[in-house]
């Protein structure tokens, strides 16, 4: 009799162990849905009641981890870039407080997106990301994971390759350190346009030409030393060093 009693108190904690488990499972399962409805809605205001004050997510194309608030800035400007974005889940696994998601993210750019035009390009992009949360169901970290190439590739099919606008971009530098002006001319559109020559801005092949020009009339042995570049789409972002004398 003793060894029944035993056998069914322990029964019953076994089941109310896989019913509290099974609980926070559900509970973590719809946290995470309503953020990705948040999220696919732009709603900051959902968000902020789904959120840790602490979180911390991070992202391919992040160089460091965002806060809450940087996060919701970058949500805001997918919404801009594709109004129509929807995460679609295809799977997830819960294991108390961790989630991991595996889906597709889908939507048409159609807004501007960092600064670039929108390109009318649908894109269809596999991610996987893994969420923590925190004791009160909001979420604490996330770590989101997909392949940066493939989305640029769909969101502008004809791109030019990292290495290539590298490589186009030294060739620039090279033609001005030689004061080659013909050559430099050669990799300016027609309607280029020059943000650096004064208060207005330079419009036109011949304007900014003509002002280059000038620039190294008045600095005959200016120089300009590239110390970094980064590539983001089809722009280049170059740190330089113009050393020359006022002659």
């Amino acid at each position: 009799m003793k060894t029944l009693r035993i056998s069914t108190a322990l029964l019953v904690l076994l089941m109310i162990t896989f019913n509290v488990v099974t609980a926070q499972k559900s509970k973590s399962a719809d946290a995470i849905k309503a953020c990705y409805a948040a999220i696919d809605a732009g709603d900051v205001s959902a968000l902020d009641k789904l959120l840790a004050v602490d979180l911390m997510a991070s992202n391919p194309n992040s160089p460091a981890p965002l806060d809450a608030s940087s996060f919701k800035m970058m949500i805001q400007g997918f919404k801009q870039a594709f109004p129509d974005m929807k995460h679609e889940l295809l799977d997830w696994v819960v294991d108390g407080n961790k989630v991991a998601v595996k889906g597709i993210f889908k939507g048409t750019n159609t807004g501007s997106m960092q600064g670039n035009p929108p390109t009318g390009k649908m894109v269809a992009l596999p991610f996987n990301t893994i969420f923590y949360l925190n004791n009160d169901w909001k979420v604490k970290t996330i770590n989101v994971q997909f392949d940066n190439v493939t989305f640029m590739k769909q969101l502008m099919p004809d791109m030019i390759s990292p290495e290539k606008l590298k490589s186009i971009t030294a060739e620039l530098y090279n033609a001005v350190n030689q004061h080659d002006m013909d050559k430099f001319a050669s990799f300016l559109a027609d309607d280029a346009v020059d943000y650096a020559q004064g208060p207005e801005l330079v419009k036109g092949k011949a304007a900014v030409m003509d002002g280059i020009r000038g620039f190294f009339s008045a600095f005959p042995d200016g120089k300009v030393v590239v110390e970094g570049m980064a590539i983001s789409g089809n722009r280049v972002y170059a740190r330089n060093t113009f050393t020359g004398t006022q002659t």
